[in-house]
C-alpha cells in the first residue's frame, strides 16, 4: 500500500514538473514570437514615412491621446511591445512622436494598415481641394467616391451589397450609421 502511494506521490511530482516546463515552453514561445514579430515589422517600416489614416487610437509618448490630423506624414522610428505584451508603432509627426497599439488584422481597428497609408495618398488620388479639406477633417459630403470616404472615416465595420440592372448599390456600416453608394458614389447616409 505505501509503494502504490509513493508511486502516486511520484507521479503527481513529475506531472507537475511537465505541467510548469510547459508553461515556462509556452512563455518562451511566446516571447520568441513577440521578437520575431518586431524584428519583421522593423525590417518592413522603421524608417518609412507613411499617412496617418484617422486620428483615433493615437497617443502621445506620455499616454495621453492625441489629435493628429488625418493624413498628416508619419515617419516610423521603432517597433516594440508594450508592457503587456501588445504590438506598439512610434512615429514622428510635425516633430513629435507619438504611439499607436496595433494587432496585425487587416481591416482591424487595431491593424498597422487601419492606422498608416503607406503609399502618398494626395499623389495616389486625385480629387477636389474641396473633398480634401473634408477627408483631412474626417468628415463626407454627398458625392464622395468610395475612396475619399475611406481616407476620411477609414474601413467599414460592414459592408452590404446589392448588383442589379440599375447599377450596383452598397451600405457601408460605421456602428450606427449606414451610408448608402450608388455606382461607386454617396448618395445619402443615416445617423
Amino acid at each position: 500500500m505505501m509503494r502504490k502511494y509513493k508511486i502516486l506521490s511520484f507521479l503527481i511530482v513529475l506531472l507537475g514538473m511537465l505541467c510548469i516546463n510547459a508553461n515556462v515552453f509556452a512563455l518562451d514561445n511566446l516571447e520568441a514570437e513577440k521578437i520575431q514579430f518586431e524584428k519583421e515589422m522593423t525590417k518592413k517600416h522603421v524608417g518609412k514615412t507613411y499617412w496617418i489614416h484617422s486620428s483615433f487610437g493615437k497617443y502621445k509618448e506620455d499616454g495621453k491621446p492625441a489629435n493628429l490630423p488625418n493624413l498628416s506624414p508619419a515617419k516610423i522610428t521603432k517597433i516594440t511591445h508594450s508592457s503587456v505584451g501588445i504590438p506598439r508603432v512610434y512615429f514622428i509627426s510635425n516633430g513629435k512622436t507619438y504611439y499607436v497599439e496595433i494587432f496585425d488584422k487587416i481591416g482591424s481597428k487595431f491593424s498597422f494598415n487601419w492606422h498608416f497609408i503607406q503609399q502618398n495618398p494626395f499623389k495616389t488620388f486625385k480629387f477636389s481641394k474641396s473633398i480634401w479639406d473634408k477627408i483631412k477633417q474626417e468628415k463626407i459630403t454627398i458625392g464622395m467616391t468610395k475612396e475619399a470616404i475611406w481616407l476620411s472615416w477609414n474601413y467599414p465595420d460592414d459592408v452590404n451589397k446589392s448588383v442589379g440592372s440599375w447599377g450596383v448599390h452598397e451600405q457601408w456600416v460605421y456602428g450606427s450609421q449606414y451610408l448608402y453608394f450608388e455606382n461607386g458614389k454617396l448618395t445619402s447616409w443615416q445617423e
